[in-house]
Parts: C-alpha cells; sequence; structure tokens
C-alpha cells in the first residue's frame, strides 16, 4: 500500500511525498524539462496502548 501526499501545488511546481512499505516499489516517469528529487527516509512506527 502507497499513500501520496500532495504538499504544495502552484501554477509552476508540484511538491509531493509517497510513502511505501518496506518492499514496495513506484515506478515514476519524468517528462522532458522536469526535475524530481529523491530522498530516502527510514524509520519505525508503533502503536501503544494502555493496559486495562
Amino acid at each position: 500500500m502507497s499513500l501520496e501526499l500532495p504538499l504544495l501545488i502552484g501554477p509552476r511546481h508540484t511538491l509531493g511525498a509517497f510513502v511505501l512499505m518496506r518492499g514496495e516499489t513506484l515506478l515514476e516517469t519524468i517528462e522532458p524539462g522536469m526535475a524530481a528529487v529523491f530522498c530516502l527516509l527510514s524509520g519505525g512506527a508503533s502503536i501503544s496502548r494502555p493496559r486495562a
């Protein structure tokens, strides 16, 4: 399951982020004259619940 987050959209630019779970891949096509930046961030998520 991937998640796309549109962060900033203007007349000349679009800034967004993709969140991918471990093992997922993404194929993106960049049009001529466009630019892309790739940043790899890793981390973990945890869920905590109060004890009953």
